[in-house]
């Protein structure tokens, strides 16, 4: 990396950062997360036995 000066690192650093920003956002339903199996009870209250005795 000889050739790197600090415009060629903030161009980088701006193109990284555009990629960042474009990928796609990961979208699922919440029915398989723990606040969705629980209807509406607030994850603080999801409890399981095996592994919180």
């Amino acid at each position: 990396m000889e050739n790197l000066s600090r415009r060629k690192a903030l161009s980088l650093g701006v193109a990284l950062g555009l990629v960042g920003v474009a990928s796609p956002v990961p979208a699922w339903a919440s029915t398989g997360s723990a606040t969705g199996a629980a209807a509406g009870t607030g994850p603080e209250w999801i409890w399981d036995d095996a592994a919180d005795p």
